[in-house]
Parts: structure tokens; C-alpha cells; sequence
């Protein structure tokens, strides 16, 4: 971990929404394989916490959309806001988002996704205060 200064607390938005594990392969220990894949994470930030009517828009809207442009969304979180039990990692305190992590093919693919859709401002027409950029 390069950096460990910028930590948010996080949490699945919805009892589904975390990352599954289930039916993942790794290449054996020892492969020179390489993955063309891009991980990509996107962080909206709001005023407050978000809410359930951010969630609907965002499983109705734009993960429909992310998928129709090649994307295959992983997880989504919201910010958790209990206590930091491991002070060693300092979090950061008086934040509001909600990320989701979308995995493209490749690079390629992730640039036509961007050309093809750009979900903030169906977002942003449904009253929803948040700023978003890629992680």
C-alpha cells in the first residue's frame, strides 16, 4: 500500500451490493499470465449521508447504463460512519459518499464507456447534490 493517509470507512450500500468472491479464478503460483482488465472505482461525494432515493436512481439508472456500455459493476459502498477501531489508520471523519467499482476488459473498453455514457448528469437532474470523479 503506497498510501494510507486517505482512508474512507465504508460499507455495501445494500445487503448484495459488496464484492463476491464466489466463481473468481486466479492464475496458478508462478504464471506469467497478465490481465488486460481495468479496475475502475467512482466516488460520489454528498452533503449528507446517502440516501435510499440515491440508491434506487444509481440500481435503476446508471448501473443498467454501465452495463449497456460494456461495464460489469462489482461492488457499490456508502460511507460507514461508526468509530475507527484502528486508530493506526487514520480515517477520514466528515465524509458522505458512494462508490462503485465497475471492471472493464480494457482500457478500450473503459474509454468507450465514457464516450457512450456519462451517468452524473442523470444523477444531477434528480436532485442528488453529489460530485463524482474516478478513483
Amino acid at each position: 500500500m503506497i498510501d494510507s493517509d486517505n482512508v474512507l470507512l465504508l460499507h455495501p450500500a445494500t445487503p448484495t451490493s459488496g464484492f463476491s468472491l464466489a466463481n473468481r479464478e486466479r492464475p496458478r503460483p508462478g504464471s506469467n499470465e497478465t490481465r488486460s482488465e481495468l479496475i475502475v472505482a467512482t466516488i460520489y461525494y454528498f452533503d449528507a449521508p446517502v440516501e435510499a432515493g440515491f440508491l434506487e436512481c444509481f440500481e435503476k439508472t446508471v448501473n443498467p447504463a454501465a452495463i449497456g456500455s460494456g461495464a460489469t459493476v462489482l461492488a457499490y459502498f456508502t460511507t460507514e460512519h461508526s468509530e475507527n477501531t484502528f486508530p493506526a489508520l487514520p480515517v477520514r471523519e466528515g465524509e458522505n459518499v458512494f462508490v462503485w467499482f465497475a471492471r472493464f476488459n480494457d482500457p478500450a473498453a473503459y474509454e468507450r464507456h465514457i464516450a457512450a455514457s456519462d451517468p452524473v448528469p442523470a444523477l444531477a437532474r434528480r436532485k442528488f447534490q453529489g460530485n463524482s470523479r474516478d478513483a
